[in-house]
């Protein structure tokens, strides 16, 4: 079975022995942090470890330099749930101090990546000279199905350390987990996507038997059938309205937040205010806009009263 010590890592953000095992930089990201975790601590097994732990890297004496070099890389945002959600860690929860293991599934996805490699001639997972990140970038040249996608090679310059205000920041990511928090606030969007929905088809089912009544018995209320038909016509416009993503450049600083999107769509949107400091980070990387679902006040007032805690 593999070892923690077969999976070598350095300062380059990009851990070339993960690259396209999980399909997802962001998991492979987080992966990354587990196996530097191993290292970290000299543990020749792997071992259960947690989302507070992980954090604990941030803190720790490292001389390699390796966390803080991959924490200062804008795109290094490692998915720990997406991780579990995808079958490749178990054990994790919303407690940051739940202990997770990689499971049989990474393995077999960290194993078919490399057979793929020697199949083609490629550096794998047994090459352990100095020299190997330069033989993977080497490698890209004359397989181009092979992509490293950074660096050719470690820096031999190591990044200064991060500020106080940097390490919290990282901490709380690390135990938090925003891409988590952004992940369950997409899940409601499409709840709320998917109600609607629900509500076009009762709309579509009342219509149909008010029609029913009208003809056959005449005891359909007067005027019902217009109501109906103009509530699903304004439910129609307003999905309408939300799905239709805009260019870039037809966005308007009354438009306000705004989920922002990349095409070809391969990852959730992003929501900024081209205004805001930080909208800098994304804006070469988005192309597209949609609005924000308006949300009654009242009625979030009267969800959250009845809410526990």
């Amino acid at each position: 079975m593999i070892k923690p010590t077969d999976i070598a890592v350095s300062d380059d953000p990009i851990v070339q022995a993960l690259i396209g095992t999980l399909g997802s930089a962001k998991l492979e990201f987080a992966v990354g942090l587990v196996i530097r975790y191993h290292h970290a601590h000299e543990l020749k097994d792997w071992t259960a470890v947690s989302r507070k732990e992980l954090a604990s890297l941030i803190d720790r004496p490292d001389p390699d330099h390796i966390v803080s070099a991959w924490a200062r890389n804008p795109f290094w945002r490692p998915d720990f749930f997406a991780l579990s959600d995808a079958g490749y860690i178990d054990g994790w929860t919303d407690d940051p101090e739940a202990k997770g293991m990689l499971t049989p599934k990474f393995f077999a996805a960290l194993e078919a990546e490399h057979a793929r490699r020697r199949k083609l001639g490629l550096p794998a997972l047994e090459n352990k000279d100095e020299q190997w990140i330069r033989k993977m970038a080497d490698a890209e040249d004359s397989h181009p199905s092979f992509a490293v996608g950074g660096p050719a090679a470690s820096s031999n310059e190591k990044p200064p350390p991060l500020t106080a205000e940097q390490r919290e920041s990282l901490r709380q990511y690390c135990e938090k987990d925003a891409a988590h928090s952004m992940k369950r606030w997409m899940l409601r969007l499409l709840d709320e996507h998917a109600a609607q929905q629900a509500r076009i088809t009762e709309l579509e089912a009342e219509m149909g038997h008010a029609a029913y009544v009208l003809a056959d018995a005449k005891l359909n209320p007067p005027g019902r059938i217009e109501e109906l038909e103009q509530e699903n016509k304004q439910l129609r416009r307003y999905q309408a309205y939300l799905q239709r993503l805009r260019p870039k450049d037809e966005w308007h600083e009354d438009d306000g937040p705004v989920l922002w999107w990349r095409l070809p769509i391969v990852e959730p949107p992003r929501v900024a205010h081209m205004l805001d400091d930080d909208f800098a980070d994304i804006d070469e990387h988005v192309t597209h806009w949609s609005p924000l679902p308006r949300v009654d006040v009242d009625a979030a007032r009267a969800v959250a009263k009845k809410e526990p805690g």
